[in-house]
């Protein structure tokens, strides 16, 4: 088989990163195959699907798959005191992550990539002029050839370890779970080291009595959602039963390298997540667009060694690194706080004028949070 005869990109992860990288890349008309394990789209998401209407507005989204808006939220303190937060303007929107992955898949393919659901790829191996994926879809074997690939398959370190880019070396576990006969209309956010030690929990209401709990901890996941539900029943007079919640891993750190020859890497697969939340919509969307954009040039000129891939990585640390590092430093804060300083946290925000300055703070937004946590917890422990 000549070069020639061979797709330009093979994309492994058709979640949001690989599907939006996959659509911009058929735009450029080039041949893509997106994989994706799953048979269907959206089976066992664990995301709530918590983003930003700038994120809508930035990738051109479509608003219909907005489900639910917020412009407030509700701190709860471990001890039960409550800070409500709230501002003019939508800060936040909610998506169906089973309909928004489908909505962004359905977006490729019409663009023309194939997609190749129920396809698992099991080998890749890279040569002087192409990428070999070899896969298994059912009972059938098959080997795939590219001119490039690109892992967006989540946190998936079997891939990066074969290929010489290393392993996420800190992460945790998010845990969701889905709720009805609940009747909030603000985000509530929960504080607390019986709860989410080192982290936090939420839930975030998805329609009229339906909403999300999640949380991340790093061990336990079980155990730390039984309590919460426990404390919102409690809270609420409610009697909502547990069940098996979904979880999956969340990275906490980046990958060391996310570039190779021919190889690049891409959303949680590359630990592109924003350090406090586990959220990685809007990350792996900007950095699906820098890998664009890099491609656009490599694919032409055959420059998709390491040595021309490089600026990839440069692109997007240079661009998300100071927030990742800012909202590292902010969870390394919740980690060392015991819950009485958690409860001053809550009460002087709800009661000092610290609150109102946030709230007019331009830095305050969802995309880029890190900074309005290092001032809101520095502001309330030097008052």
């Amino acid at each position: 088989m000549l070069n020639s005869d061979i797709a330009d990109v093979i994309i492994i992860g058709a979640g949001p990163a690989g599907s939006r990288l996959a659509w911009r890349l058929a735009r450029q008309n080039r041949t893509v195959i997106l994989i994706e394990k799953r048979k269907m789209m959206g089976e066992s998401v664990c995301c709530t699907g918590l983003i930003s209407p700038h994120c809508f507005n930035e990738f051109g989204l479509n608003q219909d798959l907005i489900i639910n808006r917020f412009n407030s939220a509700r701190i709860h303190s471990p001890s039960g005191e409550i800070a409500h937060v709230k501002r003019r303007d939508t800060q936040a929107v909610v998506v169906d992550r089973t309909i928004f992955d489908q909505a962004l898949m359905q977006k490729a393919m019409n663009a023309g990539v194939q997609l190749k659901l129920g396809m698992i790829a099991e080998n890749i191996q890279i040569f002087a002029d192409r990428v070999v994926i070899k896969t298994s879809q059912e009972d059938k074997q098959q080997e795939i050839s590219a001119k490039t690939v690109v892992i967006a398959s989540g946190l998936n370190q079997r891939f990066t370890s074969m290929l010489g880019l290393g392993t996420v070396r800190d992460f945790a576990i998010g845990v969701q779970l889905e709720v009805e006969d609940v009747n909030i209309t603000d985000v509530d956010v929960y504080l607390g080291n019986s709860l989410a030690p080192g982290f936090f929990a939420w839930m975030v209401p998805t329609s009229t009595r339906h909403a999300k709990l999640g949380m991340i901890v790093r061990h336990h996941p079980m155990e730390h959602m039984h309590r919460l539900l426990t404390r919102i029943n409690e809270d609420n007079g409610t009697q909502i039963p547990f069940e098996k919640p979904v979880c999956r891993p969340i990275p906490l750190k980046s990958l060391r390298k996310t570039y190779g020859d021919r190889v690049l890497v891409i959303g949680d697969a590359a630990g592109q997540v924003k350090t406090t939340s586990g959220g990685g919509i809007y990350y792996g969307l900007l950095c699906a667009d820098i890998a664009a954009d890099i491609l656009k040039e490599a694919i032409p000129q055959n420059k998709l060694l390491d040595r021309d891939l490089k600026k990839y990585e440069y692109t997007w640390r240079n661009r998300l690194q100071r927030d990742m590092f800012v909202g590292q430093l902010a969870r390394k804060f919740l980690q060392h706080t015991g819950d009485s300083q958690l409860d001053k946290l809550v009460r002087k925000t709800h009661t000092s004028a610290l609150l109102e300055k946030l709230l007019d703070d331009d830095r305050l937004s969802f995309d880029w949070h890190g900074p309005a946590f290092i001032k809101w917890f520095s502001g309330v422990f030097r008052a």
